[in-house]
Formats: structure tokens, C-alpha cells, sequence
């Protein structure tokens, strides 16, 4: 029994960190392409190219750090990782120089 409430532990943090990801991901998504009232009055400091660049960059370090832990990970989900990390890191980089020009 202790090993199904781990098991379900487990599934419910993966579950909950993939949809924060996949909202805030989503959130800047739409940000970054359309200028939408829904994204502004409820994520407000997604509205400028310093504060994307911020997002980006910081949450590139979150899921670097956060799936680079997995020892148990397939090749394929690792290769992924990498680049959706080092991708979101790129695009701060780049918003962030791109907001101070």
C-alpha cells in the first residue's frame, strides 16, 4: 500500500509541474504573438520584452534543473529537455538584449 501512495505521489507532482509549464508556457506564447487582454489582466508581467526575457531565461533554469535530475530518463526525453532548456534560455538571452538596445 505505501508504494501505491508513493506511486500516485509522483504522478500527481509530475502532473502538477507539467501543467504550471504548460500554462505559463502557454501564456508567453501567446504574449510574445498577440497582444491579448486575457494574458494582460492575468499575467501582467508578461506584457514587455524585459520581463519575457526574464520568464524565458528563468524558467529555461527551472526545467534544466528540473529534468536534468531524472537518472532514469529515456535518450529521447533527455535530448528534448535540452533543447526546450536551452531554447528558453536562448530566447531571454535574446529578449533581454533585444529590451536594452
Amino acid at each position: 500500500e505505501d508504494f501505491r501512495i508513493r506511486d500516485l505521489r509522483s504522478w500527481a507532482e509530475a502532473l502538477s509541474l507539467i501543467t504550471i509549464l504548460l500554462v505559463f508556457g502557454t501564456a508567453a506564447l501567446i504574449s510574445s504573438v498577440n497582444n491579448s487582454p486575457f494574458v494582460s489582466s492575468f499575467l501582467g508581467f508578461l506584457t514587455g520584452d524585459r520581463l519575457h526575457g526574464i520568464f524565458f531565461l528563468l524558467m529555461g533554469f527551472y526545467t534544466f534543473a528540473q529534468f536534468s535530475s531524472h537518472a532514469h530518463a529515456s535518450e529521447m526525453f533527455e535530448t528534448v529537455c535540452w533543447t526546450c532548456s536551452l531554447t528558453s534560455m536562448a530566447v531571454g538571452v535574446v529578449s533581454l538584449v533585444k529590451s536594452c538596445l
